[in-house]
């Protein structure tokens, strides 16, 4: 019995989403002119009505991706690796997702500091990212068969005085970290945002909490129809796919067992560079214009993991890669200029408990005192 429950009601809403599908002002519509025809297979996917932005339609029943062949996953968007017993997805419903492209971009890193405390790991500081992001060779991430992903919780809001509006977004993705000797200024990404308005401690007003898909310099793209609660876990993964030259990006609420399933040709001008990648909390850009970030409850990755080539390799944040990979780990505190670090993520050591070993803990602090990592998740490669 196939892994992937279908329902009636999900094919209806294909046909009634590309039938009533908007163009929204701006995003060329749906002129494909720019993009190679045979990335789109109409067997499988379904235009989203944004230039360049498809989205698979449910798989045949017939259809597992436990016993699907390498190429029976790329077909219908599986990620890599669904069909080895270590990274099979849990059951979940195919969506079609009703998309809406927002004023908001989640950009490359703006580095303030970065020094290297070993051969292979490094600390920094940003006026835009907290988290982790492991710098690789170019073109180590658009290798067959590689995938960046995670399960996050959705991020709470933690009011300790009236304020707002605040925008935070949490996602992994590949590219966008400029670091050291790297130039990365692209971004393949998807995840979730949580913003908020503080009315007095302890009481905040929802602005969002949507999950949402990017390749920059392109605006954020909202999925307005994958409801998101606070604490629920949302697998996200992001892949290329060397056949076709698509990104591509998968989400699954692990409450709900839906999610959506992308897949997106590179911007004009732009390819994958495939030479970082990374788990981020951030505070984006609003209209140009970076945002306040969101006061929040202490806020967990779990599964944070890069593979490279079906899984031969792989970067954990926090465990120092080999020598002999050309990568470097670098723990990134969000620090805007001038202020003391306001969101720092902390993650295992080097030779951690199986439990630990793939998880992020992301604390929102205030005050240079504060802006150490806890037991059981030490600053390892800090200061």
């Amino acid at each position: 019995m196939s892994r992937i429950s279908l329902s009636i009601v999900a094919m209806m809403a294909l046909v009634a989403t590309v039938a009533c599908k908007t163009t929204p002002s701006g995003t060329g519509g749906e002129e494909e002119t720019s993009q190679a025809p045979e990335s789109f297979d109409p067997g499988t996917m379904v235009k989203t009505g944004i230039q360049g932005v498809y989205a698979y339609k449910p798989p045949p029943a017939s259809f597992n991706p436990d016993t699907a062949s390498d190429q029976e996953l790329e077909r219908y968007g599986f990620p890599p690796l669904a069909n080895q017993l270590k990274y099979r997805l849990p059951k979940f419903e195919v969506i079609v997702p009703e998309l809406q492209v927002t004023n908001r971009r989640n950009g490359p890193t703006r580095i303030l500091t970065a020094r290297r405390t070993s051969a292979t790991t490094g600390v920094s500081t940003s006026s835009n990212w907290s988290g982790y992001a492991v710098t690789v060779p170019s073109g180590t991430f658009t290798q067959a068969r590689s995938m960046v992903f995670t399960t996050l919780k959705v991020p709470v809001p933690h009011c300790t005085s009236a304020g707002g509006p605040y925008h935070l977004s949490a996602w992994p993705g590949i590219d966008g970290a400029g670091i050291g000797q790297v130039t990365s200024p692209d971004v393949l990404q998807g995840g979730v945002e949580m913003d908020a308005t503080c009315i007095s401690p302890g009481k905040a007003r929802i602005d969002a909490r949507t999950a949402w898909i990017e390749w920059f310099p392109e605006n954020e793209i909202a999925i307005n129809n994958f409801p998101l609660n606070f604490n629920e876990q949302i697998q996200v993964m992001v892949w290329w796919e060397l056949q076709r030259s698509l990104g591509h990006v998968a989400f699954i609420n692990l409450t709900t067992h839906k999610g959506p399933v992308f897949a997106l040709v590179p911007p004009l001008g732009v390819h994958l560079l495939g030479n970082t990648a990374e788990w981020i909390i951030e505070r984006p850009e609003i209209n140009g214009q970076y945002s306040t970030l969101t006061p929040y409850s202490p806020s967990v990755f779990i599964d944070a993991r890069a593979n490279i080539n079906a899984g031969a390799q792989y970067f954990i944040p926090q465990e120092a890669p080999s020598p002999s990979s050309g990568a470097v780990m670098y723990q990134i505190q969000l620090q805007p200029s001038g202020s003391p670090p306001i969101s720092i993520a902390c993650a295992a050591c080097a030779q951690p408990s199986p439990i630990t070993d793939e998880e992020i803990v992301f604390r929102y602090v205030l005050g240079s005192g504060q802006n150490q990592c806890q037991a059981p998740y030490p600053n390892c490669i800090g200061p």
